[in-house]
């Protein structure tokens, strides 16, 4: 989403603009964003955000999974407390 961002006329520090395969290998996104020997990304031009999720690749690449319920507090280190208070 953040190479779509980047391409807004006012938009003018994008962050975090980088090829996919970056952060995951295998990539997890179908086709790749890639980085142009020019530096410039081309933007995916189909549905959304005009890439696919490799699922097989994403189930690989999980470690753990938590679900999270609405009024608990949960906590990095895994857990959960009391539900949360209004204040």
């Amino acid at each position: 989403a953040n190479v779509h961002l980047s391409t807004l006329p006012n938009f003018t520090l994008p962050g975090d603009v980088a090829a996919s395969k970056r952060y995951f290998s295998p990539d997890l996104i179908e086709p790749p964003i890639e980085v142009a020997a020019d530096g410039t990304i081309a933007v995916p031009n189909d549905y959304g955000l005009g890439v696919s999720i490799r699922d097989d690749r994403v189930e690989r690449a999980t470690r753990r999974r938590t679900t999270l319920s609405a009024g608990q507090r949960h906590s990095v280190r895994g857990g959960s407390s009391a539900p949360a208070q209004a204040v």
